[in-house]
């Protein structure tokens, strides 16, 4: 695409295009013009929801809600947390925390230990729109509840799974029921939009993405997130998730309640066994009568 830029003379009102006079141009306006065009890249910039940089130490916690059919609303507490580093088969990888908390009680923990590149970051904030942990891609998986040992999912397991959903065109998460398979489906709608949560009022970015199956008119779903930059981990100060499976509805909304940028630890106590937890068709699956 080729623009012919014409510049303008703001005291003496002259006009000049293309090489005719530019020497006469005053520096004022085009400065000016320069600044325009800056903030034009820059506003394009930041249309895409793009992944983020996970730091160790960094927590976010939630209140968070989920109602079935515009029914009566069941209420947790969410946190997620970024709780250490480990190389895996020399690859560098980060331990994540998801922890759901019910009436005041932990009920459970997952702990994932997830490469440190963009793909692996963007498939891992998806997961966290859909209110799930990024399971798929994980080197090493540890569900904890309390009153039990950690338990570790074998690798083959967990691999195995995750291939299974890619070859059949999913994601590689375990949102199976999730239409959205990329960052880029979110579009930007607003800026500037003051959201008033944990205490303090965040100037986000609201981000939209309203999707229909493509194989059936009985499934859609509904994201929003209102995503922030002095909010670590994902930056959402909001997220709202819907989705309409042959005409039940389910509504799942967080809002932030707190957050840190040092500090986490985990909550998984002592050493896991090691455990087949597949579930579904495949040679590792354990086998059903």
């Amino acid at each position: 695409m080729v623009y012919d830029i014409i510049l303008v003379d703001a005291e003496s009102k002259e006009f000049y295009s293309g090489d005719k006079q530019l020497t006469a141009i005053r520096i004022k306006s085009f400065l000016s013009l320069i600044l325009v065009l800056l903030l034009i890249v820059t506003a394009s910039a930041s249309e895409k929801l793009v992944p983020p940089t996970f730091k160790v130490g960094e927590w976010v916690s939630y209140d968070m809600t989920k109602a079935v059919d515009g029914g009566s609303k069941q209420s947790m507490k969410a946190k997620y947390s970024v709780v250490g580093e480990e190389k895996f088969e020399g690859q560098d990888c980060l331990w994540h925390e998801v922890q759901f908390n019910a009436g005041g009680d932990m009920n459970t923990v997952f702990r994932v230990l997830l490469p440190k590149t963009e793909p692996v970051a963007a498939e891992t904030m998806l997961c966290y729109i859909s209110a799930i942990a990024n399971v798929g891609d994980a080197k090493r998986y540890i569900i904890w509840s309390p009153g039990a040992q950690p338990t570790e999912a074998e690798m083959g397991v967990i691999n195995s799974v995750s291939d299974d959903l890619t070859k059949k065109g999913m994601r590689k998460g375990f949102a199976q029921d999730e239409a959205i398979k990329s960052l880029d489906e979110m579009k930007r709608k607003e800026t500037g939009v003051v959201v008033k949560t944990a205490g303090k009022e965040f100037k986000c970015d609201h981000f939209v993405a309203d999707l229909k199956s493509e194989i059936s008119k009985n499934r859609k779903w509904s994201y929003q997130v209102w995503r922030c930059a002095d909010i670590p981990v994902f930056g959402f100060a909001k997220i709202r998730y819907e989705k309409v499976l042959f005409g039940r509805s389910e509504l799942t909304e967080l809002t932030l309640s707190g957050f840190g940028t040092s500090g986490a630890k985990s909550v998984v106590p002592g050493q896991p066994i090691k455990a087949n937890m597949r579930l579904g068709k495949g040679p590792t699956a354990p086998e059903s009568n």
